[in-house]
């Protein structure tokens, strides 16, 4: 049985399943259908100078839109909502501060980061939009 690493899954070739190790020691197996299938939160991040503008969205449902503030409080806030719903999750960002916050939110096992032009998408849902559809 062939075995590879990519970031923190394992991937075998027993099944089309591939092996997850826990934190904890805990070994997960899971279907790869199965994480393909599963749903995806897909952010859009627009930053401005002043406000870090973010929609969520998810399939078949209406976009949400939250605003935070462009500090430290404000990214602290989107963290905390984005570890709130688990993996996975893909997310574009877009504006001045999009490399700095795809470096601060992206480093997450099992989280796609796309940092984006502001001249293709400057709009949050336009974002989360490119996410949906960047796989």
């Amino acid at each position: 049985m062939e075995t590879r690493k990519y970031g923190c899954r394992e991937f075998s070739a027993d099944g089309g399943r591939y092996r997850r190790t826990t934190g904890d020691g805990l070994v997960v197996y899971q279907s790869k259908v199965k994480d393909h299938m599963n749903s995806d939160l897909c952010i859009g991040i627009a930053s401005t100078n002043g406000s870090l503008e973010i929609a969520a969205l998810e399939p078949g449902k209406a976009a949400v839109v939250m605003t935070f503030p462009a500090t430290g409080m404000g990214v602290e806030g989107i963290r905390v909502f984005l570890s709130g719903y688990g993996n996975p999750v893909r997310m574009a960002v877009a504006g001045v501060a999009a490399l700095s916050l795809a470096l601060a939110l992206g480093n997450v096992c099992g989280r796609e980061t796309f940092i984006v032009s502001s001249s293709i998408a400057n709009q949050a849902v336009a974002l989360a939009r490119y996410a949906e559809h960047a796989a």
